[in-house]
């Protein structure tokens, strides 16, 4: 169902790390089986901004894959998705991670949507696409898109709300579509920025399914997934938060720090 393409012009020249993240639920006598499967690649380089002494580090992190939920137990189809990222660096205290751009934006049901993250860097970049550290001048531009076809979808963009470095995003599927009855494709991306520092960032990648949770008994085996939440109430919430239940699957992945520009003048890292 899934069809992509991507354009890198900087990035196509940095190494990916990458992992799947991939899990099968068997349901309970409520819920249908919960199949996910997430790609997530990060690319990162350290940045020197003109006139400035000052070094971030910049990682790009995207996750692309599917997810659905079996109907044959309860008649609860799938009411959407959610994706959510978040960044920790594991020293103490932490740098503070920044997000600069994230996508897709909101849309409205649609029959493709996409993500797509263009942001111009003017300085030192330093990279390691492979062995020693590889630094560029002046300016570049990264670019990176994908692209995926779905039936009838809506994508809300809940990235960096009270001013959180997280990306967010739900996606609500149209009754009866051909999303509620099959494998739904999941896309979403970040830009995020931190103070150079020589330790990994901690990625946190939450998926989770929400369905209706209506006349929804007590009592039922919730084992192998990471949280079971019986519904939400109240007002101005999430179009899928309010008055459904919702699982999920936690992951936490390392990305490596990128070495420093080999033309880094020396007040910055002193």
């Amino acid at each position: 169902m899934t069809t992509g393409t991507t354009t890198d012009n900087l990035f196509a020249d940095i190494a990916a790390i990458s992992y799947v993240l991939s899990d099968t639920w068997v349901g309970n006598a409520q819920v249908g089986v919960w199949n996910s499967e997430i790609s997530v690649m990060g690319k990162s380089m350290s940045v020197q901004q003109s006139h400035s002494t000052d070094v971030y580090d910049y990682f790009l992190i995207e996750l692309v894959g599917q997810s659905s939920l079996g109907v044959n137990q309860g008649n609860r189809p799938p009411a959407g998705y959610s994706l959510n990222i978040d960044f920790i660096t594991p020293n103490e205290p932490p740098p503070p991670v920044e997000l600069v751009l994230s996508s897709p934006d909101t849309t409205v049901t649609t029959t493709t949507y996409t993500d797509s993250i263009s942001y111009t860097f003017n300085g030192s970049i330093g990279f390691s696409p492979s062995g020693p550290s590889v630094s560029i001048g002046s300016s570049q531009t990264i670019t990176n898109t994908t692209t995926s076809s779905i039936a009838s979808l809506e994508v809300l963009n809940l990235s960096g709300v009270n001013g959180s470095a997280a990306g967010s995003w739900e996606y609500i599927i149209a009754a009866k579509s051909l999303e509620a009855q099959g494998a739904t494709p999941l896309l979403g991306q970040v830009l995020v920025r931190r103070p150079h520092s020589s330790e990994p960032l901690r990625v946190n990648v939450e998926v989770a399914v929400y369905f209706s949770n209506k006349h929804m008994p007590a009592g039922l085996d919730w084992s192998g997934v990471s949280q079971y939440i019986t519904g939400y109430q109240g007002d101005h919430m999430p179009p899928l938060t309010k008055g459904n239940a919702s699982v999920g699957m936690l992951y936490t992945r390392m990305l490596d720090a990128p070495p420093l520009p080999l033309s880094v003048t020396a007040e910055a890292v002193g």
